[in-house]
């Protein structure tokens, strides 16, 4: 077995919120989520497959997964997919609960036979919706089991790749607070990604699976380093920008994943932040740096969020204000239509440094004075992305703020060290 070097093929989608694939979608070019999704070594779908997480919501998103030929499908909960989270289902007790029950034989709930499981609907305790809703998803045996889906709680996960490629993912549901949605904390006052040592001055530390930081002399299985992170919620300034023009990702998560250094940090939760980006984090040459405090603990959130922030990337790739960075170049739209997915392969990037072009679609639909204009590139650059260097940031989300399926799945080629 090969030691390191394997190619392999990611298949990344967020927020497809119970869309189903198009067939014969009447657009010129076809719009890219479409059957059959393009063949992968693994699909990771980051959160929000649902609106509100009832099982008919949870049945169409299996629908979509299995239109994937990838043996390992990964997902995780947004902060839609309530009924994921028994903290949020028991906040809401007084909620009058009515989920279409699962078509199963033998099904408890079937109580009248002149009336069809689907058209059935009882009234369920926060208690039960919440473990059917996690039967769905992880019990050996089920639905989404059997159409090779693993259900991915918080923490670190190790798989074993068919094509013999290991995969070290770390992956977290969690988002900051926004109205009554789940899997909310405040982003604020509160860190859910870095262990105590690492988390902000005047921080109230509620991590319990911090994301583990790079080291360069990892050799271990065991101790190797994550090579993608996959979170619902973006992290500060990356990719996070609301048509209203505020960045709202999480500036924990960032320096967590200044830390971490991953390949690939995967999210969606901001529908009009769709896009890719690359940084160049500026303590990369030293395997000590990237899990010292980095001063950080003597800074609070609101110092990191206006200043500190800037110090742990490379001053080119920000993406600060109005400059897109390292902004990740597409492919031609034509090219993503056939191929049903924005390809891009990690050893080949192409980025381009400009101060005019957005960095995403929120992006795009706020500059639409005469400052915008789409040819004034100032720089486009072959990039090959070094794993403890660089960063590729991916906002996969599928839906637009309309809830339509217009945005592509992400199909990324990277190399993947062997498994031992």
């Amino acid at each position: 077995m090969p030691a390191s070097g394997i190619k392999t093929r990611i298949l990344i989608i967020s927020d497809t919120h119970s869309r189903p694939l198009q067939n014969d979608y009447p657009h010129d070019p076809p719009r890219a989520f479409r059957e059959p999704l393009p063949d992968a070594d693994v699909l990771i779908h980051c959160g929000d497959m649902t609106m509100t997480g009832s099982v008919p919501d949870y049945n169409a998103t299996l629908d979509v997964l299995r239109a994937s030929s990838a043996p390992l499908k990964l997902v995780i909960a947004g902060n839609h997919d309530l009924s994921l989270e028994e903290k949020w289902m028991s906040n809401h007790r007084e909620k009058d609960w009515r989920f279409v029950a699962m078509e199963e034989e033998n099904d408890p709930l079937d109580k009248k036979a002149s009336v069809s499981k689907a058209e059935r609907q009882v009234r369920r305790d926060c208690k039960s919706v919440y473990q059917e809703a996690r039967d769905f998803w992880t019990k050996e045996g089920g639905v989404a089991r059997k159409e090779g889906v693993v259900f991915l709680d918080e923490g670190s996960h190790t798989f074993r790749l068919d094509n013999g490629a290991l995969l070290r993912i770390y992956a977290s549901p969690y988002t900051p607070d926004f109205q009554d949605w789940g899997f909310a904390y405040p982003v604020k006052t509160h860190d859910s990604f870095n262990s105590h040592t690492h988390s902000f001055d005047k921080t109230t530390n509620i991590c319990q699976n911090p994301i583990p930081s790079f080291s360069a002399s990892s050799t271990e299985e065991s101790e190797r380093n994550v090579d993608v992170v996959i979170t619902h919620g973006p992290p500060y300034k990356q990719l996070d920008l609301t048509a209203t023009g505020l960045n709202v990702g999480c500036p924990h998560l960032l320096h967590a994943i200044s830390r971490a250094k991953p390949l690939i940090h995967c999210f969606g939760h901001i529908h009009e932040g769709y896009g890719a980006r690359l940084v160049e984090w500026a303590n990369n040459d030293s395997a000590k740096a990237s899990d010292s405090k980095n001063d950080t603990t003597s800074t609070t959130v609101d110092t990191y969020m206006t200043e500190t922030w800037r110090t742990a990337i490379t001053p080119s790739t920000h993406g600060d204000s109005k400059s897109s960075g390292a902004q990740v170049s597409f492919p031609p739209e034509t090219d993503i239509a056939r191929d049903r997915s924005v390809r891009l392969d990690l050893s080949s990037l192409t980025t381009v440094t400009t101060s005019s072009q957005p960095q995403s679609a929120a992006q795009a639909l706020m500059d639409v004075d005469d400052e915008f204009v789409e040819e004034t590139q100032d720089e486009a650059k072959a990039v090959e992305l070094k794993r403890g260097r660089n960063t590729l940031f991916v906002n996969a989300s599928i839906v637009d703020l309309g809830y339509k399926a217009v945005n592509a799945p992400f199909l990324i080629e990277a190399e993947l060290q062997g498994a031992v």
